[in-house]
């Protein structure tokens, strides 16, 4: 099933052979528990867990390992090599991702219980983009994305999904948005623009939509919120 790490110094010499005898491996850290909704208490089939660690920025670089995935009955079982430490990341794409502290895991009778929403919505334009050269081999790549506001690396893995793509009619939407509050980044490039700017304190709530309005002016993107 799981895997163990066990980490030892041995010194060797050019043509040297160590013998490291019998090495006793420790079991992993076993998690079991079910992931439900949070407003109906149904289980959530097919959520997919990851185990981060403890180096976020290194899970980041690397990519996600093979998920465990929940049952119909929303039921996992995941091992994790490292011990109770580092992050443990849920997915469905239906919920908006959530990242949680291994050692913080709600329990219910010995067994975590993890609560998924569906997030808010963040949607809104980009006005005042310079007009597209048809004659152009090489189009113009306009985005946005979310960056949590007083986050660690935890959080901006969580929030690496929070980005699209601006639409030829400057139109952008970002779903399964988990609750709290984002700067809001928007960039163009091509060979002759690279222009980026920022719309700070942007409060987004489960269940809601955010609209906002990003209006490109001079050599940066202001935005202003319409709710």
């Amino acid at each position: 099933g799981g895997k163990s790490v066990v980490k030892e110094s041995v010194r060797l010499t050019s043509g040297e052979t160590a013998d490291l005898g019998t090495v006793a491996l420790p079991p992993p850290h076993r998690v079991v528990g079910r992931v439900l909704d949070a407003a109906t208490r149904a289980p959530v089939a097919d959520a997919q867990l990851f185990h981060v660690g403890e180096n976020v920025f290194a899970a980041m670089q690397r990519g996600m390992e093979t998920p465990e995935v929940t049952d119909a009955l929303g039921q996992f079982t995941l091992l994790c090599p490292e011990g109770q430490t580092g992050q443990l990341r849920i997915d469905h794409p239906d919920y908006a991702p959530v990242m949680l502290a291994l050692h913080t895991l709600p329990l219910l009778d010995g067994r975590a219980e993890i609560l998924l929403r569906h997030g808010g919505i963040v949607t809104g334009k980009v006005t005042g983009l310079p007009a597209v050269d048809a004659a152009d081999p090489e189009p113009r790549m306009a985005w946005v994305q979310l960056r949590p506001e007083g986050g660690g690396l935890a959080e901006m893995a969580l929030a690496a999904s929070g980005s699209a793509a601006v639409e030829a009619d400057g139109r952008f939407r970002i779903e399964r948005v988990t609750e709290g509050t984002y700067t809001l980044i928007g960039v163009l490039y091509d060979e002759d623009i690279n222009l980026q700017a920022e719309k700070k304190g942007l409060v987004v709530r489960d269940g809601e939509t955010l609209e906002v309005a990003l209006e490109l002016a001079g050599s940066s993107l202001t935005g202003r919120v319409e709710m």
